[in-house]
């Protein structure tokens, strides 16, 4: 236990070192940068790690930050995959193009870590689908999530995107709105409530938009990131 608790400290001290080395002014603006390595990570991912704290003035965020060496720890599997790939297609092994599937895969690896790339993603699904939201599906959206009153006038339901601190991200560190949510199977029962189904039918609404009209698609939809 002693040894992944050193381990751990050691990822929160040079992910904290990430962040002086590539947002300075957010390494500044911190107001308890020791309080946030304390209290650690409060989600994590294969890229990266989220933490939770505080910036002047006394705003709460999201810091999302790459993992130690993880650049150079794709760089070297990416390198491994396309050589095995290359082994397989020199020897007829598949009939699939194994270089070309390897070379999509990776690219897109490399995509995900650009974390100026997710944010520009982030304004992007905001500009569509946030509360000034361009998309143009409002009669979908709103009929499927029971948004009109007796008189026919719309009542829109909102879906809140989290703002993007563009002052503090760069290719390694995004900073995001922390923004508290409650999931919709968080009652007693575990199910969700009569009462939520417009938010449901609104999440519905929205996903079909996007396959349908926009094509902008939130690829990672899961229950951390959805409330």
């Amino acid at each position: 236990t002693q040894g992944v608790s050193s381990a751990a400290s050691d990822v929160y001290k040079r992910q904290i070192d990430t962040i002086r080395k590539e947002s300075p002014k957010l390494y500044e603006d911190i107001e308890n940068i020791e309080d946030m390595l304390e209290k650690g990570s409060v989600a994590a991912a294969s890229l990266c790690q989220v933490y939770k704290c505080r910036v002047k003035p006394q705003e709460v965020v999201e810091v999302k930050v790459h993992r130690p060496y993880i650049r150079e720890q794709v760089e070297a599997d990416a390198y491994l995959l396309r050589l095995a790939a290359s082994y397989l297609e020199k020897f007829n092994l598949m009939e699939a193009k194994a270089v070309d599937a390897v070379d999509e895969f990776v690219s897109r690896l490399f995509e995900e870590m650009d974390f100026e790339n997710e944010a520009e993603n982030v304004k992007k699904f905001n500009s569509l689908y946030g509360p000034e939201g361009t998309a143009k599906m409002d009669d979908v959206v709103n009929g499927a999530a029971g948004n009109s009153d007796n008189s026919g006038r719309k009542s829109k339901l909102e879906i809140k995107v989290p703002k993007v601190y563009e002052e503090y991200t760069s290719k390694k560190v995004l900073v995001l709105e922390w923004i508290e949510g409650t999931p919709l199977t968080s009652g007693e029962l575990r199910e969700v409530d009569p009462k939520d189904l417009p938010l449901v039918r609104l999440g519905i609404a929205c996903t079909l938009s996007q396959l349908i009209e926009t094509g902008v698609m939130h690829a990672d939809p899961h229950l951390s990131l959805i409330h």
